[in-house]
């Protein structure tokens, strides 16, 4: 076939496909399509999928949780010891979606945290320690239940601006304050929600994680929050527990009250709170250290 012949050939088919476009627009026209789409969207009986939808995480932040993926910064008085500065940045994007039936829904997240703590009392501020934890989750969510998977992994540093020892012997002390600490945990979680009223139960396993004690180990996990309205504003009451295998069975306990802030609708609805807490630091490098503290603080990720 000749450079003619072919050029003959291209311009009747691109005629034709230009043809059959005019005929399905007009078709669809006639049948008062309200939408006319050149790819029909496939419906699945009622199932749909989307990636990076628009809304927030099935199992919301639990707010009392201090090892939650949220961004909150905190001033806290402890017992003993001097005044603290806690700052938490951290955040959630969903991957996938799928609305089955409009009863079951799944999605597929990653989430990340990056936490320090300073000393809040002194000129330079120091880094007392750093917290990192990265993550995936998977949820199935049922009317009011929502059940998610989340495996993670996170590490923890001392600050840089730990004070210099005097002597030798100091010297080998802080030595050997300086540990790795590396936590791999899978952690299982259920959470019933009504809209005055939330109840969550759960436990994560820890595996392949340093120090050695803490290794092969059960966190048991619960606490409820409830909601209320005071004149026109929103305020909330929240509990966190958790249980350590590694501490002999010892308990963390994270008692919070806060005023939400902003409009209802808001997903990322920031809240003041109080919060009280007693039991180990959650912060990696003092995880075998007893602290109780109050502290007053902003965080946003509701």
């Amino acid at each position: 076939m000749g450079e003619t012949g072919m050029r003959n050939r291209t311009w009747r088919t691109l005629r034709t496909g230009v043809l059959a476009l005019l005929v399905t627009v007009a078709a669809a026209t006639a049948r008062g399509d309200d939408e006319f789409r050149l790819f029909p969207k496939v419906e699945r009986r009622g199932e749909k999928v989307q990636l990076f939808p628009d809304d927030d995480r099935l199992l919301k932040p639990l707010l009392a949780d201090p090892e939650e993926a949220q961004t909150r910064v905190s001033y806290g008085f402890p017992s003993h010891g001097e005044h603290v500065m806690d700052a938490t940045f951290g955040g959630n994007v969903v991957i996938l979606r799928w609305e089955i039936e409009r009863e079951h829904i799944l999605d597929l997240s990653v989430r990340g945290r990056a936490g320090g703590r300073f000393e809040a009392t002194t000129e330079s501020f120091p880094l007392l320690a750093a917290d990192f934890m990265g993550g995936a989750a998977f949820a199935w969510q049922y009317e009011e239940d929502t059940v998610e998977l989340l495996a993670s992994i996170e590490s923890s540093h001392l600050g840089d601006e730990a004070p210099e020892p005097l002597d030798q012997e100091e010297a080998a002390e802080a030595e050997a304050e300086r540990f790795d600490y590396d936590r791999r945990a899978v952690r299982l979680l259920w959470s019933h929600d009504t809209d005055e009223w939330r109840l969550y139960a759960g436990g994560s396993f820890l595996f392949d994680s340093d120090p050695e004690p803490i290794n092969q180990s059960v966190v048991i996990h619960g606490g409820l929050e409830y909601y209320f309205v005071l004149g026109d504003q929103d305020f909330y009451a929240a509990l966190d527990v958790q249980v350590f295998e590694y501490d002999d069975w010892n308990t963390n306990v994270t008692a919070q009250v806060g005023w939400f802030l902003g409009p209802v609708y808001h997903q990322a609805r920031p809240r003041l709170f109080l919060e009280a807490f007693t039991g180990h630091s959650p912060f990696g490098q003092f995880w075998d250290e007893s602290e109780t503290f109050f502290s007053v603080g902003l965080a946003i990720g509701f």
